[in-house]
């Protein structure tokens, strides 16, 4: 509810600073118009025009897929087609000294 109140009244605040004029807001209402009659001009271009036979397209009649004949089959397991993968390198990982614990003086 305060929210409401304090926005009421910044609007009022806003309204009684700024002076009373006849030509408040016809540049802005001049600048909307010619937007939307350009707006108009650009979507009523003969390229975004219908044409007449649109609504009768058919498609193309489309080639069915064909499969190899081993698509379904599994693959064999042959030491001959295994593929060998080199062992990856790894980084040294650089790690925070450790602290050793403080031993007492004349311990």
């Amino acid at each position: 509810a305060r929210r409401g109140v304090w926005r009421d009244r910044a609007v009022a605040m806003a309204s009684m600073a700024l002076p009373k004029r006849s030509t408040r807001g016809m540049r802005m209402n001049k600048l909307l118009e010619d937007e939307d009659s350009a707006d108009e001009e650009f979507w009523n271009q003969d390229a975004f025009a219908e044409e007449e036979g649109d609504g009768v397209y058919e498609s193309e009649s489309e080639k069915e897929d064909v499969f190899d004949s081993d698509f379904d089959e599994d693959e064999s397991s042959s030491d001959e087609e295994e593929v060998h993968v080199a062992r990856e390198r790894t980084k040294k990982v650089l790690k925070a000294p450790e602290r050793k614990p403080v031993k007492p003086e004349g311990g």
